[in-house]
């Protein structure tokens, strides 16, 4: 009797094609779960950014608040810009701007952008002269 010890050829043309069914999609799903984890950690920075920003905007008081055009941050968040857009507004209407001299509210919208999010992130806020 002749034992047989090892592989054939074809047992091991088989064993690699069916290796390469398992192993491509793996790796595509791998590949878009890192995709999709950076732009949550783009997403999440981009928030934190504006709320920092936020705070900024408004701890320079109701006087000072002012339109800031497009920004870019400072490193490491240099990829990541800004803008901060100011409007007089009424009391209960936060979302209708209105003359200066009729009123003591501003509405102040942060927007952050970057270039792998498909919109920017917007925090508002209203700021009173009291």
């Amino acid at each position: 009797m002749i034992s047989k010890k090892g592989f054939s050829l074809i047992e091991l043309v088989l064993a690699i094609i069916i290796i390469g069914i398992v192993i491509i999609p793996t790796a595509l799903l791998y590949q878009e779960a890192m995709h999709g984890s950076y732009q949550t950690k783009v997403l999440t920075i981009a928030t934190g950014l504006a709320e920092d920003k936020m705070e900024e905007a408004l701890g320079l008081g109701y006087s000072s608040v002012a339109d800031e055009s497009l920004t870019s941050f400072a490193s490491p968040f240099d990829d990541y810009s800004y803008q901060i857009t100011v409007h007089y507004v009424n009391e209960g209407a936060f979302d209708t701007s209105v003359d200066p001299t009729v009123t003591d509210y501003k509405s102040v919208e942060i927007q952050v952008s970057h270039s792998l999010l498909d919109q920017a992130v917007v925090t508002k806020s209203v700021l009173t002269n009291y």
